[in-house]
């Protein structure tokens, strides 16, 4: 503690009032190092919200810097604060519940982009991603809003578990995804049967073998394991009923059909344009789609005997070793199109 720092203004919660010689401070010598004022208050942490603790504190600090700033300046150095000493530090409590709610939307926020970019390549597909993503922020808002009904707050626990949600909510909805995505069938209806067809048993079979789990750890007597565990069974469910219930029948309204939403021409333009290959230019068959040509083949103005390693191939080199001819031999010749 700095000398000549003091009038400290100590807010506690529900305690008894500590002696005065201790409110009175330590000396250095024969001069008061510092002093302090405390005040009783009937406030509880955990019967506040730490939204309105956090008001309450807010308006104890600047009633602290009003008041401070009236002494002389050799007192102007002190500060408000709750000491719990028996009880928890009150203030503190609210800014650590700030900080766990905040670090768990961060949590969120960061699992649901990754959620999306790993749909969309898993799927190649920026629609039935989109779709599936929705699905599993649905998924986490429903989990989220149990917090407050089972009475619960938020600590380190359910910051955690709040964390884990979207990697859990994303196993279901991504396997229906890929299955959809895979499925030979042309239309949107036949392709969500085929789905169903080739996932659903084991969606389904997955997710109930998970409660059963999740189920036994609701039982549990230590909290972590007991929180954890309804959060679990709240996940799993969600996510099982989401799944089949909201995103099944959305694929089977305006599921993308075809290469709609398809991902897979973007990066095909990319390589086409990578390699100097035309939009109009077609495989070459005689290097089993190793090259390129202008489609014009058929058209004898367009025709001219061509080096063979003059030939364009995608991987831009030749498919065969070059030969080591004399200027008197002539290159062997074939017949191509002109690039």
């Amino acid at each position: 503690m700095k000398k000549n720092s003091f009038f400290f203004t100590t807010v506690t919660v529900r305690r008894k009032l500590i002696l005065f010689a201790d409110c009175l401070g330590k000396f250095y010598g024969t001069r008061l190092r510092y002093a302090a004022v405390e005040i009783t208050l009937d406030l509880l942490h955990s019967s506040v919200d730490y939204e309105e603790g956090l008001e309450i504190y807010d308006n104890w600090e600047k009633f602290a810097v009003e008041e401070i700033a009236k002494l002389p300046p050799s007192l102007q150095g002190g500060v408000q604060f709750t000491p719990g000493l028996n009880e928890r530090n009150t203030w503190h409590e609210f800014k650590r519940q700030e900080a766990l709610a905040d670090s768990a939307v961060q949590g969120i926020l960061i699992g649901i982009c990754l959620a999306y970019v790993v749909l969309a390549f898993a799927t190649m597909n920026v629609i039935i991603a989109l779709m599936a993503t929705s699905i599993i922020l649905l998924v986490t808002i429903s989990v989220s809003a149990f917090i407050p009904i089972l009475g619960w707050e938020i600590s380190v626990i359910e910051s955690i578990n709040l964390s884990l949600v979207v990697g859990l909510a994303v196993d279901y909805v991504v396997h229906l995804s890929e299955a959809y995505h895979t499925s030979p069938q042309k239309h949107r209806v036949d392709k969500v049967r085929d789905m169903l067809e080739h996932m659903g048993v084991s969606v389904i079979s997955g997710a109930f073998s998970t409660l059963g789990a999740a189920s036994f750890m609701m039982a549990a007597q230590i909290q972590f394991f007991l929180q954890f565990g309804v959060f679990l069974f709240l996940t799993i469910g969600f996510s099982l009923t989401y799944s089949l219930c909201l995103f099944t029948p959305l694929l089977s309204v305006i599921g993308p059909e075809g290469n709609t939403g398809s991902v897979l021409p973007l990066f095909r333009m990319l390589w086409y344009k990578i390699i100097g290959r035309k939009k109009d230019d077609v495989k070459c068959e005689r290097c089993k789609g190793k090259g390129f040509h202008c489609p014009l083949a058929s058209s004898p103005t367009d025709i001219e005997e061509t080096p063979m390693h003059e030939i364009k191939y995608d991987n831009q080199s030749s498919p065969s070793p070059a030969i080591d001819q004399s200027p008197d031999e002539e290159m062997p010749t074939t017949t191509v199109v002109k690039l």
